[in-house]
C-alpha cells in the first residue's frame, strides 16, 4: 500500500508539475497575447493619429487650394486692369510723343533766337563801352581844359 501510495504521490506530483507547466505556458501565452494586443491597440492608436493628421493635412490643403485659386482670380483681374491701363498709357504716350516733338521744335526756334539776341547784345555792349570810352576821353581832356583855365585864372 506504501508503493501504491508512493506511486500515486508520485503520479500526483508529476501531474501537479505538468499542471504548473501547462499553466506557465498558459501565463506566458497570455502575457504573449497581452503583449501582442498592447501592440495592436499602439498600432491602431497611432494609424488612427496618422488618419487624424492627415484629415487635418486634407482641411489644410483644401483651404490652401481655395485661397490660391481667389488670388490667382484676383491676379488675373488686376492683370487685365493693368493691361487695360497700359493699353492707355501708349496711346496717351502716343498724343505726348507728338507734344514733346512739336515742344523740342519749339525749343530750337527759341534757341536760335536766344542765340541771335546774345549776338545783338554783345554787338551793343561792345559799341556802347566803345562809347563811354569815347566819352570818358572827352570828360578827360574837358577836366585838363578846366583845370588850365582855373590855373591861368588865378594866375591873372
Amino acid at each position: 500500500a506504501l508503493a501504491a501510495c508512493n506511486s500515486m504521490q508520485g503520479d500526483l506530483a508529476r501531474s501537479v508539475q505538468r499542471q504548473e507547466l501547462s499553466d506557465r505556458e498558459h501565463t506566458r501565452v497570455a502575457a504573449t497575447l497581452a503583449g501582442e494586443r498592447a501592440e495592436a491597440l499602439r498600432t491602431a492608436e497611432s494609424s488612427r493619429q496618422q488618419q487624424l493628421a492627415a484629415r487635418q493635412q486634407t482641411e489644410q490643403l483644401q483651404w490652401q487650394c481655395k485661397d490660391a485659386a481667389a488670388w490667382a482670380q484676383a491676379a488675373e483681374s488686376k492683370t487685365l486692369s493693368l493691361s487695360a491701363n497700359l493699353t492707355q498709357a501708349l496711346q496717351h504716350g502716343k498724343g505726348l510723343s507728338s507734344e514733346v516733338d512739336a515742344l523740342r521744335d519749339r525749343a530750337g526756334v527759341l534757341r536760335t533766337t536766344l542765340d541771335k539776341v546774345r549776338l545783338d547784345k554783345a554787338k551793343s555792349d561792345g559799341e556802347q563801352r566803345s562809347m563811354v570810352a569815347a566819352f570818358r576821353n572827352e570828360i578827360r581832356a574837358l577836366e585838363r581844359t578846366v583845370a588850365q583855365e582855373q590855373t591861368s585864372l588865378r594866375d591873372l
